[in-house]
């Protein structure tokens, strides 16, 4: 009797570790072409990464009230783990604001993060905008590295010519 309870048991833990699993995982549509992607976006460019910061949600109302201070948080503070990306703009194809300078992403993949970011690389950016106007990106997006994204570059270069080029300085 016992025997069977801890089996019965083991099971049921089993199956509730495996659904929590299942429910952390990002699920993502299959990619559309870049300018059926483009059409759904808010802003596309082309920038090239230069900063990155991780935030971390803290309940502590003065570690809020800092991080509004320090990275202009909305509503005084994140509520999820994000990662800001700050960026140089090359190429606007659709979207971007003169004081566009930040894109945020959930920090894991499994939160639907694009976390494939570097230092110093460019990257075609899709992103959506929040109520407060900021960027957004993920891993569902076409986001990807230049190097990756050569499709990209051509449509959108093609269909999208009277995006500015931002001089290197």
């Amino acid at each position: 009797m016992i025997r069977t309870t801890r089996t019965i048991g083991a099971a049921v833990l089993l199956v509730a570790l495996s659904s929590s699993v299942q429910a952390l995982a990002c699920e993502c549509r299959p990619p559309s072409a870049p300018l059926e992607e483009a059409a759904q976006s808010d802003a596309v460019f082309l920038a090239k990464i230069t900063e990155f910061k991780e935030i971390r949600p803290n309940n502590s109302f003065v570690r809020r009230l800092v991080r509004k201070w320090l990275f202009g948080a909305p509503h005084g503070g994140y509520e999820r783990e994000e990662l800001l990306v700050t960026f140089q703009l090359i190429q606007e194809y659709k979207g971007v604001d003169d004081n566009d300078s930040l894109v945020i992403t959930a920090l894991s993949s499994g939160a639907c993060g694009y976390t494939d970011f570097k230092l110093n690389e460019d990257f075609v950016i899709y992103a959506s905008r929040d109520n407060d106007g900021q960027l957004h990106t993920g891993l569902c997006s076409r986001t990807a590295s230049a190097s990756d994204a050569s499709e990209d570059l051509s449509v959108l270069g093609e269909h999208f010519p009277i995006g500015r080029e931002v001089p290197h300085n």
